[in-house]
């Protein structure tokens, strides 16, 4: 048996005989890779450079925050909060209470709320955030 992804769909398949490929329907516990968020000094100057000079288009502003629409349903967010990794990454549509469990071992932070729905966060080996969230 091996697996294989379906690049046209972009989910993985399995093929437990030869030849006859079966769509794996399990449910996606950690949601999609669809944010990427810059923690940035000056987020009115950043804001100028990501929609006047590459053409993003704001979806949110606040005083210290910017979010952009990046295409293919992800979102670029800058914001302002001084932390010392200036990037990180956001899985959205996330099945919280089970990934929260699965990553146990992995100290996530406590559930908060976010947008009528929850987030937590984890740090990878390198010390960068990892977000999930369900809204």
């Amino acid at each position: 048996m091996s697996d294989s992804p379906d690049a046209e769909r972009g989910e993985w398949i399995r093929f437990p005989e030869p030849g006859n490929p079966v769509m794996i329907e399990e449910e996606k516990m950690f949601g999609k890779l669809s944010v990427t968020i810059i923690d940035c000094a000056d987020v009115q100057r950043m804001t100028r450079f990501y929609r006047d000079r590459l053409g993003l288009k704001v979806i949110d502003q606040g005083e210290n925050h910017t979010v952009f629409d990046t295409g293919n349903e992800g979102e670029l967010v800058l914001e302002s909060h001084g932390v010392e990794r200036p990037v990180s990454i956001a899985f959205t549509d996330a099945d919280i209470p089970r990934a929260h469990r699965e990553l146990t071992d992995e100290e996530p932070t406590e559930l908060a709320p976010h947008k009528g729905g929850q987030r937590f966060s984890v740090l990878d080996p390198e010390g960068n955030t990892i977000t999930f969230v369900n809204a």
